[in-house]
């Protein structure tokens, strides 16, 4: 079992990669050992997250600890929002202009 895992899609390919171990385990009547899923696992993970893993393998105890670990720090490192910038140069014709505030009725105020 040997995963063909995408570094800008580790966590989709993580899940599909154990879709297909629970899959075997099915097939074959036989567990897949966690010990071997977590070396797998730690194996193909992308350099950042590796780092991570072997970092905090004192405090990491169980597979599942190790895939939320995993996620979290995955999460962690990703960018939200849009890629493109808008471009707020250039004049909008829905744009409201408000630059100036005029009053009808002249100078007078409330006295």
């Amino acid at each position: 079992m040997s995963p063909a895992w995408r570094t800008d899609h580790f966590e989709d390919d993580l899940e599909e990669w154990e879709g297909d171990v629970d899959e075997y385990e099915k097939e074959s009547g036989e567990v897949f050992p966690l010990t071997h899923m977590k070396a797998i696992r730690t194996e193909h993970a992308p350099e950042d997250v590796k780092g991570h893993l072997l970092l905090n393998a004192s405090r990491i105890r169980t597979y599942q600890q190790a895939k939320d670990e995993v996620i979290a720090f995955l999460r962690g490192k990703r960018k939200y929002g849009s890629k493109k910038k808008k471009d707020r140069s250039k004049k909008d014709d829905d744009a409201m202009d408000v630059d100036a505030v005029t009053w009808k009725g002249g100078k007078k105020g409330k006295k």
